[in-house]
């Protein structure tokens, strides 16, 4: 009895990788697309929470002259535990509301200026992974699972929003600074969203991409 020991033909090989290299691509794409909607997600979440944030200072703040003593604000900050941003509406020196804002894998980065600017000046403005991340919070947070303790970490460690009673613009930091644009960063896809200091207008911008 013979034995066919002849392998793979030449043509064989060569289909072989066509389509694995298909394979790849397509995968590399999808990859691709769930990056991009995952950070136009965030965008669209900063956004509703920025409007969110003014409304309940016009309703509900006492008042406040910085970001740093007024009690009423919006606080940003990173899980270390899922990885994901959230944001916590604080009223009163008290957490009131708490959401997730992204999923994994989305850098929320925020900077001075309400143009647009290059990917690489972006990526050296401040962001929630580096300075606003709080270690030892449960999962999937939310408000059920606010204690006093995780209460004081939100707004002890989260970078905070804060606007002005009287005019509904942004209060600026203790130190007279105040940043007017944050972008949702996942790969090589850019979102931002505008702030305008005097108003408190807020807008989206166009995807940033090179």
């Amino acid at each position: 009895m013979k034995e066919n020991n002849k392998g793979f033909s030449l043509v064989e090989l060569i289909v072989v990788i066509a389509i694995l290299a298909i394979l790849i691509g397509a995968i590399g794409a999808n990859l691709g697309l769930v990056k991009k909607y995952n950070a136009k997600e965030c965008r669209q979440m900063i956004y509703a929470s920025l409007e969110n944030g003014r409304l309940i200072t016009l309703s509900k703040s006492a008042g406040g002259t910085t970001t740093a003593d007024t009690k009423t604000y919006l606080s940003f900050f990173k899980n270390g535990s899922d990885k994901c941003n959230y944001y916590a509406v604080i009223v009163n020196d008290e957490v009131t509301d708490i959401k997730k804002i992204s999923k994994r894998g989305v850098t929320i980065y925020m900077g001075p200026g309400n143009q647009p600017v290059s990917q690489s000046a972006v990526n050296g403005y401040a962001s929630l992974d580096a300075g606003y991340t709080i270690s030892g919070l449960p999962k999937s947070l939310n408000k059920g699972k606010i204690t006093d303790d995780i209460a004081t970490e939100i707004k002890d460690n989260g970078y905070r929003v804060a606007f002005n009673r009287a005019t509904g613009g942004f209060l600026k930091d203790a130190s007279g600074n105040v940043n007017l644009s944050m972008y949702a960063v996942s790969g090589r896809f850019y979102y931002p969203v505008y702030m305008y200091a005097s108003t408190g207008k807020i807008k989206t911008g166009s995807a940033i991409y090179e």
